[in-house]
Parts: C-alpha cells; sequence; structure tokens
C-alpha cells in the first residue's frame, strides 16, 4: 500500500490540484460517490489523475501504510488506526474525494467501503 504522502502525490501531483483531475465539483462522470455501491475499477476515466491513476476519488477509501497520531502522520510503529483517503460511494459529500481530505479507522474494522491500492517504487 502507498504511505499517505505517496496516495496523496499521485493525486495531487505537482500542481496542488482540489481533486485527482483537477478543480472542477465532482460530477457522475468523474467519480463514484453518493451513490448505492461500488463501481468496476475504471469506470470513471475522465476522473483520472494528472498521473494516469484512476479511481482515487470516490468508490472505496484507500488505506494507506500510514499510522494515524491525531493531526499528523506517525512514524512510530505504536497504535493500529491507519490513514484513509479518498472518499466512498456511499457519502454525498463531494468534499470528502478532495486530494487533501483524510480520515482515519482501525484496520481491524470491516467496511464495505474501504479497499486498498498496490503501490510500487519505481
Amino acid at each position: 500500500m502507498p504511505t499517505e504522502e505517496e496516495w496523496e502525490y499521485a493525486a495531487r501531483y505537482d500542481d496542488s490540484r482540489t481533486y485527482p483531475w483537477g478543480s472542477t465539483w465532482p460530477s457522475a462522470t468523474l467519480a463514484n460517490y453518493g451513490t448505492s455501491g461500488t463501481t468496476a475499477v475504471g469506470s470513471y476515466p475522465n476522473g483520472a489523475s494528472k498521473l494516469g491513476i484512476q479511481d482515487q476519488a470516490g468508490n472505496v477509501w484507500e488505506w494507506t501504510s500510514t499510522l494515524y497520531y491525531g493531526t499528523t502522520p506517525c512514524t512510530g510503529t505504536s497504535g493500529n488506526s491507519r490513514v484513509l483517503r479518498g472518499g466512498s460511494w456511499n457519502y454525498s459529500d463531494a468534499s470528502t474525494l478532495r486530494a487533501a481530505y483524510r480520515d482515519v479507522f482501525s484496520p481491524s474494522n470491516r467496511y464495505d467501503n474501504n479497499g486498498f491500492r498496490c503501490a510500487r517504487t519505481l
């Protein structure tokens, strides 16, 4: 899984965009949110990031490998809550899709609106 910083860089790139696709307010052609379930990966190609990464906003919250401690990432090994990014299908508030928005859960909790992304360093 990517770290929180890697995830955000992939979504915002080098121009600090509001959403992975830019600054345009989310719509049904850009992301899956405020709906009744997940959609197939790649269903929103217009919502891809500048790096071409799809589905970073909406569909499912994405786990990161970053531990959460208060309002900042925790670099230690204590604690078990991790940062999630990207928003999900069951949130109708488009602000949760912002590239800078973050949430936190314990990995021991299971929800149908949480998922993960595999990443590798080049």
